[in-house]
């Protein structure tokens, strides 16, 4: 029961991430369409479709978990985005006012006692989703990653996810 307690209380908080999240602005401007590089005809299906994502598995008894992440790299993805950051490719954006953050803030982020690019948990995409009916296909295009790290309570356990920043692609 206290299991279902806990799972309950962490979609509830990813809840509030979409809740609180305010409205688009010019910097949350969508890709261009999918390039039609074949004779597929792709009709998009999923304007906007924003979901989050277990990146780390906090059971090790969840052996369903640990499968479905068995094959993520998720120290490539995180060191990527903060590489990315760093070098100038990628804006780091604050989650919830979507104000841009400096290459001073994410190094303040890092300095963080509570930080760790180990504690990098959570994801949440946004993307367009193509269908091409007639050949049995789809793609998915993102358009934007929020990675949020762990933080404990004082006995240790998780308590919920603090988003560290997020960044659009393909801008």
């Amino acid at each position: 029961m206290m299991k279902k307690n806990l799972s309950l209380l962490l979609l509830l908080s990813l809840g509030l991430f979409n809740a609180c999240k305010p409205g688009s602005d010019d910097q949350t401007q969508k890709p261009q369409q999918i390039q039609q590089t074949t004779s597929e005809n792709y009709e998009v299906i999923a304007d906007t479709i924003t979901y989050s994502v277990l990146l780390k598995n906090d059971d090790p008894y969840n052996t369903w978990q640990e499968d479905a992440l068995k094959d993520l790299n998720r120290e490539a993805l995180t060191n990527y985005l903060f590489d990315a950051v760093y070098k100038n490719k990628l804006k780091p954006i604050d989650y919830f006012s979507e104000e841009a953050l400096s290459i001073a803030d994410v190094k303040a982020l890092e300095a963080q006692e509570e930080f760790s690019r180990d504690r990098i948990a959570r994801a949440q995409f946004e993307e367009i989703w193509y269908l091409a009916p007639e050949m049995n296909k789809m793609q998915k295009e993102v358009y934007s990653i929020m990675i949020a790290y762990e933080v404990y309570n004082d006995s240790g356990k998780i308590k919920g996810y603090k988003p560290a920043f997020k960044v659009y692609l393909n801008q």
